[in-house]
């Protein structure tokens, strides 16, 4: 009996033992964003079925590696910290000694980061526009990556753009990486909104640090509320409408709409206010959703008008409803319609045409009269030019029957047809004595000096001028 107990106790003591329970954590010293590495090794028992609920207080689970055999199991986890301080681990009811890990705000590696996030407006409603900014701030050094919120129930979100820049924040410079969203609130209520893990890089290592923690209050609006209006004042900008627009032709007006309206309510709003009018009924409004930086939505409205009458037409004033939260009340944005005139281009052309050629006849008219009204007058001055020249009294009579204000008139054969020609053809005054005394000095009936006589026609034929208009050019 004695000699089986001890071979009993040998075969025991021969047999391997299992491990004693290990709990590591490292490094035992990080900064905010630095990874901790924890290792458990203990029975595959105890591990399998772990309550994690105690770490993720102050720690984010990042990654979970269980392995061992069937009598020894090791769990490595990989750890960020949501806080700085001294932090003990939970032993997991595992009744180990549990380490302490020290969190710093910054080490000689990873710089202190700040962060802030704020909203804007501060206070709001249900389905009014606001935009959600976040922005962290370090020394330059880290490489960011744009965070994703999550859909919250209660909550549209939709991302905007980002930006970095300089900035000063408790007396010291840094650098802001600053995302934006925009967001809108479908229930009255506060949210605790989860911003994720933030995420940064330095020369290839990865780095994430906890978020500030949001909670987003939206106000309640009056259950008579339309779901079409907005919720505050919107920005409506509207592009001019011609004076004229031609019969069968599509006219499209272009609007810009910023303001917490949806695509589809501004389509109901416009349909329920052009329904009723003719010219709308062949195409309906279009909505197209146009980027927005400051989170409030905008959208570009193209409404098509058909006009098939030709004359005056009005443009219809349109009503964009809104409430107000400062007052409480429903209110409306008039856009102010114009009148234009409806043409019909074949008449207008045909108009053009006429009018264009009246306007040739009346310039060729003119350009006629002042041809004729200009051309005697040159006739005029170069006869009264060449008898100024004249130095024998035959010079004067053969100049004097040469003188004519038509155009290539040959000489007259003597001074009396010349006399008839010129008062049958134009207005002079004293022809009669005129001719009388040449003719008289010309063949020697009474003594006339030269001089004299020129001084007479001259002075005769320099107002002479044609009868009438039809006078030949």
């Amino acid at each position: 009996m004695v000699r089986t107990l001890v071979t009993v106790l040998l075969l025991a003591a021969a047999l391997p033992t299992p491990a004693a329970a290990l709990y590591r954590a490292e490094p035992d010293s990080v900064a905010l964003g630095e990874p901790i590495t924890l290792t458990i090794t203990a029975r595959p028992d105890k591990l399998q079925n772990l309550d994690l609920a105690p770490l993720m207080k102050d720690f984010e689970v990042r990654d979970q590696n269980l392995g061992g055999d069937g009598r020894e199991a090791s769990l490595s986890l990989t750890l960020y910290p949501l806080r700085s301080g001294r932090i003990a681990l939970p032993d997991f009811g595992l009744r180990l000694r549990t380490p302490v890990v020290t969190v710093s705000e910054q080490s000689e590696t990873v710089p202190r980061v700040r962060f802030l996030s704020e909203v804007d407006p501060a206070q709001y409603h249900v389905r009014e526009p606001l935009r959600l900014s976040l922005q962290a701030c370090d020394d330059g050094s880290l490489i960011w990556q744009r965070p994703r919120l999550a859909t919250q129930e209660g909550l549209l979100v939709r991302p905007l753009g980002e930006e970095q820049f300089e900035v000063e924040r408790e007396g010291e410079r840094c650098t802001a990486h600053r995302w934006h969203w925009a967001l809108q609130s479908t229930a009255a209520g506060e949210i605790v909104l989860p911003l994720p893990m933030l995420e940064a890089s330095k020369f290839g290592r990865q780095l994430r640090f906890p978020p500030p923690q949001l909670r987003l209050n939206a106000l309640p609006v009056p259950d008579w509320l339309p779901a079409e209006a907005a919720v505050g004042k919107p920005e409506i900008s509207a592009a001019p409408l011609p004076r004229e627009w031609p019969i069968e032709s599509p006219l499209a007006v272009r609007l810009e709409v910023r303001g917490g309206y949806g695509a589809e309510a501004l389509k109901h709003l416009l349909r329920l206010q052009l329904a009723h009018l003719p010219q709308f009924s062949d195409y309906p409004p279009q909505v197209e959703e146009l980027a927005s930086d400051d989170g409030v939505p905008r959208h570009a409205v193209s409404l098509y008008a058909l006009f098939r009458e030709r004359g005056a037409a009005q443009w219809p004033d349109l009503l964009l409803p809104w409430y107000d939260p400062a007052g409480g009340q429903l209110r409306q944005t008039q856009i102010k319609g114009a009148k234009l005139e409806i043409v019909d281009p074949a008449r207008q052309r045909l108009l053009a045409w006429l009018s264009a050629s009246g306007g040739l006849l009346a310039a060729m008219l003119s350009a006629c009269f002042l041809w004729r009204w200009l051309g005697w007058r040159v006739r005029r001055r170069r006869a009264l030019s060449e008898l100024k020249q004249v130095t024998e009294l035959p010079e004067l009579v053969r100049g004097l029957c040469a003188f004519s204000l038509r155009r290539k008139a040959r000489p007259a054969a003597t001074l009396g047809e010349w006399r008839q020609r010129m008062q049958r053809e134009t207005l002079t005054q004293g022809l009669e004595e005129l001719v009388a005394s040449v003719e008289a000095a010309h063949y020697g009936r009474q003594e006339t000096a030269l001089a004299g006589l020129l001084e007479i026609a001259l002075a005769r034929l320099s107002t002479a001028r044609p009868k009438s208009f039809t006078f030949s050019a």
